[in-house]
């Protein structure tokens, strides 16, 4: 397998993305089938920032033994812990903005079912 860089991963991602089959995209970077389907899960599950420059990441010890244990416990695959999201604010940040969502279409709905239910009583009366 030879390195690539950055800008011809996200090159890889959207002619896939854009149809390209992966035999085309092996001939081209000469990377392997395994390889490149393991980088288009990866950008499509956390996105292109995942590639930034010049970042150490510190992972706690008990991240680490979480990623361990799905490994050895669980029989999970190398490759899927290694796609899970491992930022836990990250994870904890998407929760909460989906709690606000579902926050308010619950809020959304009350108000449809209550103008809903008034136009039931008028229509009764």
């Amino acid at each position: 397998m030879s390195k690539i860089n950055n800008k011809q991963r996200l090159e890889i991602y959207h002619k896939r993305k854009q149809g390209e089959t992966i035999a085309n995209l092996f001939k081209q970077y000469q990377l392997n089938r395994a390889n490149i389907e393991y980088l288009i899960r990866l950008l499509d599950r956390h996105g292109e920032q995942i590639l930034r420059e010049g970042r150490n990441r510190y992972y706690s010890p008990e991240l680490k033994q979480e990623i361990i244990d799905k490994v050895l416990i669980e029989h999970q695959s190398l490759k899927s812990t290694s796609i899970d999201p491992k930022d836990k604010d990250a994870i904890i940040k998407q929760k909460d903005e989906e709690i606000l969502h579902l926050r308010a279409e619950n809020e959304y709905l009350k108000k449809l079912k209550a103008v809903v239910q008034a136009r039931k009583d008028r229509q009764q009366k």
